[in-house]
This record gives structure tokens, sequence and C-alpha cells, in this order.
């Protein structure tokens, strides 16, 4: 199986860099960029996102807290947990 980089919060990643330790697309990253949901800094003709910001990103991508709220029933008749 094949690792996935670790993040350090104390870096700053080009954005291809960032792709990669996050396990997305440059697109990705990109749109979030543009989109301002990733803050990056202005470093000479370019530009880096610090690794606390792909921390906090990725937390707040989370699948848990970005899912819909829903009330199904498991089928055990409990409300199933949200």
């Amino acid at each position: 199986m094949i690792e996935k980089p670790s993040i350090n919060p104390f870096a700053a990643y080009k954005p291809l860099e960032a792709a990669k330790v996050m396990g997305v697309g440059k697109d990705a990253v990109y749109k979030a960029l543009k989109n301002g949901e990733l803050p990056y800094k202005e470093v000479g003709n370019g530009f880096v996102i610090l690794g606390e910001n792909l921390l906090r990103y990725l937390g707040s991508a989370s699948y848990k807290e970005n899912r819909p709220k829903t009330n199904y029933q498991s089928s055990a008749g409990v409300p199933a947990q949200n």
C-alpha cells in the first residue's frame, strides 16, 4: 500500500506539493485557492500554502461535517447517528 506523505504544519507547500500531500488533484487545490477556502501567501512570482492551513482546510472539508443531516433509522429501529 502506498502511504500518503504527512503534512508538516510548519512547512510551506507549492500547489502541486499540496495536492500530493492532500491526496487530491491539482485542480482541486486551485479551486479551493480561487474560492478563498484555502489561504495562501505570495512569495516572489508565485505563492505557497502553509501546512497549518492545509490541515485546517482538510479538517473543515471532512465528510462528517459536510454530510447532509438525516433522520434515517437503522434496521434495528434505532435512529442513525449524525
